[in-house]
C-alpha cells in the first residue's frame, strides 16, 4: 500500500509514514522489562478488563505453578533456543536435537496459555503482544524447574524472534535502529539463553506467504547481541542439518564452564 500511495506523492508519503510509525511504535511495542508488559496490560484493562483479568489469573495462578527457583551458582544444564523463518521445519530440527542432547522442548506459547490464544487473537494488538511479552517469563520460569531437574532445555522461538517480528511491523532495512541502539539488548530481568540459533531456510522451500520470509527478518539477527545469535543458512540434506547444530550446541556447551555437559558423545 506504502508502495502504491508513493508512486503518487512523495510529501504525502513522509506526512503519512511519520504518523504511521508513531501509531506502530503504540500498536506494538518492544518489551525491555516485565513492568513494561504490565503497563501495557494496566491500559488496555481500561478497554478489555475480562480478557486482560483473565490472562494475569492465568499466569499467576497457573503457570506460576511452584515457587520461583533461585538461578544456580553452581553448573546447570543449558538453555538453548530454536529460531527461524520456518516454524514447522525448525520445530523438527529443535526435537531432533533434543533427542540428541537430552533435553526437553518446549513450545511457544506455554501449555498454560493455551486456552487463552483463540480469544487474545481476537483482542487488541498490544493485548497480544503484552500476551506474548508475559509468555516469555513463564517460559523462563519452566526453564528454571526443568534446571532444578537437571534438564537442559531447548525452546522453539523466544523474545529475538519476538523483536525481530516487531522490528520489521515498525522498519524498513533502510530505516532500522543502528547496531548498537538499545532497542537489541536482552531484557535484564528476563533469563537470558545460552545459545541461539537462527535457522534460514531457502525461500523455495516455503509454502506460506508470510513475515518470516523477509530478507529483513535475516538481516535484523545479525544485530542482537549477549547472546549473538548463529545464523545458518540451511540445506536440503534431510537430517543433515540436525547433526551439525547438535555437535556445534554440545562443543558450545563443552566450553561453558557454568554449563553441565549432556552425557552423550558425537
Amino acid at each position: 500500500m506504502l508502495a502504491r500511495i508513493l508512486c503518487f506523492n512523495l510529501f504525502i508519503v513522509v506526512t503519512v509514514r511519520s504518523i504511521d510509525y508513531r501509531l506502530w511504535n503504540y500498536e506494538y511495542p518492544i518489551f525491555h522489562s516485565f513492568d513494561d508488559i504490565m503497563s501495557v496490560l494496566k491500559e488496555e484493562g481500561n478497554h478489555e478488563k475480562g480478557l486482560v483479568l483473565r490472562i494475569l489469573n492465568t499466569y499467576y495462578n497457573i503457570c506460576l505453578f511452584a515457587p520461583e527457583p533461585p538461578v544456580l551458582n553452581t553448573k546447570r544444564r543449558a538453555f538453548i533456543v530454536i529460531e527461524g523463518n520456518e516454524r514447522a521445519r525448525r520445530e523438527l530440527v529443535g526435537r531432533v536435537m533434543a533427542e540428541k542432547l537430552g533435553a526437553r522442548f518446549l513450545l511457544q506459547p506455554p501449555k498454560c496459555f493455551i486456552d487463552l490464544i483463540k480469544e487474545v487473537k481476537e483482542s487488541s494488538t498490544r493485548i497480544r503482544r503484552a500476551f506474548y511479552g508475559l509468555a516469555l517469563y513463564t517460559t523462563a520460569f519452566n526453564v528454571k524447574q526443568l534446571w532444578n531437574l537437571d534438564t537442559p532445555v531447548i525452546v522453539n522461538g523466544y523474545w529475538t524472534e519476538q523483536t525481530a517480528f516487531i522490528l520489521g511491523k515498525r522498519f524498513s532495512s533502510e530505516t532500522l535502529p543502528i547496531p548498537r541502539d538499545p532497542v537489541y539488548e536482552h531484557p535484564k530481568d528476563l533469563l537470558r539463553p545460552d545459545l541461539i540459533y537462527y535457522l534460514h531456510y531457502p525461500l523455495r522451500s516455503l509454502t506460506v506467504n508470510n513475515w518470516y520470509q523477509k530478507p529483513l527478518n535475516w538481516d535484523l539477527y545479525w544485530r542482537f547481541k549477549d547472546p549473538s545469535p548463529y545464523i545458518y543458512s540451511m540445506g536440503e540434506v534431510e537430517h543433515a542439518d540436525e547433526e551439525y547444530l547438535s555437535n556445534h550446541a554440545w562443543q558450545c556447551i563443552l566450553n561453558n564452564p557454568n554449563i553441565t555437559p549432556p552425557a552423550v558423545n558425537f
